[in-house]
């Protein structure tokens, strides 16, 4: 009977380490050690809501889940999709961003705004190609450019996943 206890009582202090009331969860530090061994610098992991948000000291931010919003920061000159962003990174590679957009419109449509929008605000949009349903475009402006690829969701084929890079070169 005691035995039984004991494993309980262990059980409940593992619940209860791992959930923390309000604290980062044994899980987050772990995560953040392995990910600061990786980045290298000091990083701040918080799990919310499916999804996660991690800050490094050097400026590099990355954000998942269901309520993920445009980085303040974000270039006013770039054309965001209709859609829902389900990933921002920021300083990923050097100065600049990296959004993934789950969206409902078609692909061509996609595609003709992205590039009027782009133009409109005076980008070079100089690439273009179409890889079996995958779609490539890029431009340069000043000495920034611009990818964006729009697919078909592996999960949802009614719907489409944007990416959209935006770089500074240097």
């Amino acid at each position: 009977m005691s035995k039984k206890i004991l494993i309980f009582s262990f059980v409940v202090l593992c619940i209860f380490s791992l959930t923390a009331c309000g604290e980062k969860t044994l899980m987050e530090k772990g995560i953040e050690k392995q990910i600061e061994k990786n980045l290298g610098g000091n990083v701040d992991l918080d799990l919310k809501n499916e999804g996660m948000k991690i800050e490094t000291e050097n400026g590099v931010t990355l954000e998942t889940g269901e309520n993920v919003s445009l980085p303040t920061d974000f270039p006013k000159d770039v054309f965001v999709p209709e859609g829902k962003i389900i990933s921002a990174m920021k300083n990923v590679m050097g100065e600049g961003y990296q959004l993934v957009i789950k969206s409902d419109q078609k692909s061509e449509d996609i595609k003709k705004s992205v590039e009027e929008k782009l133009t409109a605000e005076g980008w070079n949009m100089n690439q273009s190609a179409d890889l079996n349903g995958i779609i490539m475009l890029g431009g340069k402006k000043d000495s920034r450019t611009v990818s964006v690829t729009i697919s078909a969701d592996s999960e949802d084929q009614n719907k489409m996943v944007v990416i959209v890079n935006v770089f500074e070169m240097k």
